[in-house]
């Protein structure tokens, strides 16, 4: 059989499910009268026909396969003029219905080959604790304006122009993920009290999120919504939901054909490289969150040596297309790449330090010369990233930070091993790493509290590296019996009360009494535990 006669045979087996579900689809309409809407529904008054008005569906939309919508669920549990259900449940089998595509994941290559569906836009009503939260049109502009000046530059993957496109769309309810994108703005940029990590935003956040997921809805903005939720979770230490939730950006973005691979053709250059940028920032949220495991539970790959850099940060929000476009992992750094690309960078090395650690457990024996090569190279990246933080006046500290963490799990890591296994050498030129890290840790810290930067606009990536930092101190100190660095480690346990004034999972630590003292731990469960964030520093 040839391959065009086989496609010929795909499309119409294909065209004849459609067929059938659109017949089934047909055959359920609802009785004349049964149940209506005050109001035509969105679809039929863009196209200026008359909307026979059923709920949840109407005739018109049901027969032509679109989507249909009415105003809010708010106004729809007010627009029955006779009925004998109760308003919501019409709202909540609408919400509910899903009418994505099964052959996109069942036969995807069927599915892209002929094209004879497009990846559907699922309506789904916006409850109205949802839009009580986000406000009119104005508040979420101002919002987003806030968003795109603080709390973006820890993780610039949104296209501000392309958002702002969205935002303003005359048809709001075509796109759900631009209301989860507001609701994960909000959450990211709240500050909730102790007692109320689990907000009702965070509440509202996530629900919306699954909504979309039982609605059918998937696009870029379910997944970089999941990713501002995922960012919320880690600094304020809710954990599973954090570990979880970052595995559901994984899933969501291989869905989307988004995994670090080459461009795909046709598309834009802003939409190409917002797709990047989603894909590294869920490399990096993944080693981020793994680092007390030493990258055992990655759920994403690591990025091979062709994976594309983003681009220059200032060119990205202008949607400028840079000349140095498809600079990647092989490339040379320079002070031109860029911020997100720094850390994009650390992140990788971060990749290098798991494998090496990896595999010292499989050998018994870490190799000194590679722990000083891959220390090498951390510190030529933080010393660039500080250097262009002072070239371009802007804030590196989250590159610096996974740069820092590296370089203290790799030191602290050969430190856990037998004693037998260890040189006078080794553990010097560790004790000497780890001290270096510390004296740097003080000096950035004390830049930042001196104006370079504020507490709420300190990044939630940053925190691992001040608790590892104290920790690894806590260790070399119990180690040498010796008080020398208590006043260092006294000033980074008031580095993490600072920072824990914005992000609990700083301070979780002393907060739960119940964890065990770090003064009294072994050594090698010293240097596992850096994100066990129960434990009193």
């Amino acid at each position: 059989m040839s391959s065009t006669q086989t496609i010929d045979d795909n499309h119409c087996s294909l065209q004849t499910v459609h067929e059938m579900t659109t017949e089934q689809r047909t055959s359920n309409l609802p009785p004349a009268g049964s149940r209506l809407a005050k109001q035509s529904c969105q679809s039929c008054k863009l196209r200026k026909r008359r909307c026979t008005r059923e709920l949840p569906e109407c005739r018109l939309c049901i027969r032509g396969r679109r989507s249909c919508s009415y105003q809010s669920i708010h106004h729809m549990e007010n627009q029955h003029l006779h009925s004998e259900i109760d308003p919501s449940a019409a709202v909540s089998e609408q919400t509910l219905r899903n009418d994505f595509p099964v052959a996109f994941f069942l036969d995807p290559t069927l599915f892209n080959c002929c094209a004879l569906l497009a990846t559907p836009v699922c309506p789904l009503p916006i409850p109205p604790k949802v839009e009580d939260i986000l406000g009119d049109i104005h508040s979420k502009k101002a919002l987003a304006a806030e968003y795109f000046k603080t709390a973006n530059r820890w993780m610039p993957i949104l296209s501000e122009i392309r958002f702002y496109g969205s935002l303003i769309n005359p048809l709001p309810y075509a796109d759900p993920g631009v209301t989860s994108i507001l609701l994960g703005m909000k959450l990211l940029l709240s500050c909730p009290e102790e007692a109320n990590l689990c907000s009702e935003i965070y509440a509202v956040a996530k629900e919306f999120l699954l909504r979309m997921e039982m609605a059918g809805h998937l696009s870029i903005y379910t997944v970089q919504s999941a990713i501002l939720i995922a960012m919320y979770e880690m600094g304020h230490a809710i954990f599973p939901g954090a570990f979880t939730t970052v595995s559901t950006c994984a899933r969501y973005a291989i869905s989307l054909g988004i995994n670090g691979t080459l461009p795909i053709q046709g598309k834009a250059w802003v939409e190409q490289e917002e797709r990047n940028r989603t894909w590294w920032a869920i490399l990096i949220l993944d080693r981020s969150i793994n680092l007390g495991f030493r990258g055992r539970h990655l759920c994403t790959p690591d990025p091979s040596a062709n994976s594309i850099l983003p681009v220059d940060d200032d060119a990205w929000n202008q949607g400028v297309l840079p000349e140095n476009q498809s600079q990647n992992l092989l490339s040379t750094p320079s002070l031109k790449n860029g911020r997100y690309a720094c850390l994009a960078q650390a992140v990788n090395l971060l990749s290098q330090v798991f494998r090496h650690i990896s595999s010292r457990e499989e050998a018994l024996r870490l190799d000194l010369d590679n722990i000083a090569q891959l220390e090498r190279t951390l510190f030529a990246l933080e010393h660039l990233a500080s250097f262009e933080e002072q070239e371009r006046n802007i804030c590196y500290l989250s590159s610096i930070a996974i740069c820092y963490s590296s370089v203290l799990l790799l030191r602290t890591a050969y430190l856990s091993e037998p004693h037998e296994a260890l040189t006078e050498e080794g553990k010097e030129l560790s004790q000497h790493s780890i001290r270096q890290v510390l004296v740097k840790t003080l000096s950035h810290f004390q830049r930042f509290r001196d104006g370079w930067g504020s507490r709420d606009r300190f990044p939630p990536l940053a925190l691992d590296w001040l608790y590892r930092t104290a920790v690894a101190h806590i260790f070399l100190a119990y180690d040498a019996k010796s008080s020398e660095w208590d006043k260092d480690i006294g000033e980074l346990k008031e580095a993490l009360d600072f920072v824990g004034q914005r992000w609990r999972v700083a301070i979780t630590h002393a907060l739960d009494q119940s964890g065990p003292d770090l003064n009294t731990l072994p050594p090698a469960e010293l240097s596992a535990s850096p994100n066990a964030e129960a434990r009193s520093v």
